[in-house]
């Protein structure tokens, strides 16, 4: 019922040519949910329009040169399945933690 996924890519502002200063800088939405992964500063955007059954959390790798990103999609999401899905993936998030930084 849930796919999670992790992404990495560079810390690299295509348009100034330089790495992100912090990680609002790289989400550059004021609506956003402000949490701690791993013991870094992370943000959580909400949902687009359509896609509330996505939920993607954003931060740096500890030395910066990295930009993390964790989503957990419900794939069959009625209103219990996003719910119970999104206490899941709070509760990953709270605990998550790489084992060789």
């Amino acid at each position: 019922q849930y796919k999670f996924e992790f992404s990495s890519r560079a810390n690299y502002n295509n348009d100034t040519g330089k790495a992100y200063t912090d990680i609002d800088e790289f989400i550059g939405m004021p609506s956003v949910k402000t949490l701690r992964v791993d013991e870094q500063d992370a943000r959580q955007p909400l949902p687009r329009a359509g896609s509330e059954h996505i939920s993607t959390v954003y931060f740096f790798s500890m030395d910066k040169k990295s930009i993390y990103g964790l989503t957990l999609e419900v794939n069959k999401p009625t209103e219990f399945n996003i719910k119970t899905g999104f206490e899941l993936f709070d509760q990953i998030l709270s605990t998550f933690k790489f084992t060789d930084n």
